[in-house]
């Protein structure tokens, strides 16, 4: 099997294809099997009839816990690393605190039972409700795991170091971000979504538009969809 999914970058009128990750549909079949319990199938809704040419449906991925398909991708690599043996679990997880991945490294934590460490830049602002009550009740006997913030001199790059230093020498989990390169669980996670269009439209899916920047969300799923359906990265800012 071709573990090169393709894709298209929409910029304007044009797109040019491009190569992304080493992940394929049975990578994210294992995913979504994974995560089952933990992450939400999210429903699609008709856009209203003549705005687009088409049939156009949009999937409602701020109706995941977090308010993003982030947690997906971060489940499937937290699991998979549990399932593995490759972090201590005492040890936890270590991430930069970004809006992309904060939210979804609590989440995954306090639902998992394990501890998070989260590194900053000093002076950055933190979203109260990330820390505390935005993920949601969790379920009943479920152990909370502890989270704490380190401030760092410097810029959320210096905090990306930091968090791999620490877990380095801690054995946490590091848990990187969003981008398609090197983090192929976090891909396949995302790809999830695509398996639940495919099923929830029952194949009959022509073209799969994501936004600008999810790199991870775009090539996963262009790895559950490949050989079926086209999948677009589009700049919202600049396609007509």
């Amino acid at each position: 099997m071709d573990r090169f999914a393709g894709k298209q970058r929409a910029r304007g009128m044009g797109a040019t294809v491009i190569a992304v990750g080493m992940v394929t549909r049975d990578d994210v079949e294992a995913a979504a099997a994974r995560t089952r319990h933990v992450v939400r199938h999210t429903p699609l809704t008709l856009v209203e009839p003549g705005v687009f040419p088409g049939t156009v449906m949009l999937k409602l991925e701020q109706l995941q816990h977090t308010g993003s398909y982030a947690v997906r991708g971060v489940f499937n690599h937290v699991i998979h690393a549990l399932e593995r043996q490759t972090f201590d679990p005492d040890a936890g997880l270590a991430a930069a605190y970004t809006p992309s991945i904060a939210s979804a490294v609590v989440h995954a934590a306090r639902r998992l039972g394990i501890p998070a460490t989260l590194f900053l830049p000093v002076g950055a602002s933190v979203d109260a409700e990330v820390l505390d009550d935005s993920c949601g009740p969790l379920p009943e006997g479920t152990p909370a795991g502890e989270i704490m913030l380190v401030r760092v001199d410097g810029s959320v790059a210096d905090a990306r170091i930091e968090a791999q230093r620490h877990a380095t020498t801690s054995g946490a989990l590091h848990c990187a971000g969003l981008g398609a390169e090197g983090w192929p669980e976090m891909v396949a996670g995302a790809g999830t979504v695509g398996l639940e269009l495919w099923t929830q439209t029952l194949g009959q899916l022509d073209t799969v538009v994501v936004p600008d920047r999810a790199r991870a969300l775009a090539a996963g799923v262009a790895a559950a969809l490949a050989g079926h359906v086209r999948v677009v990265e589009a700049d919202g800012g600049r396609v007509d």
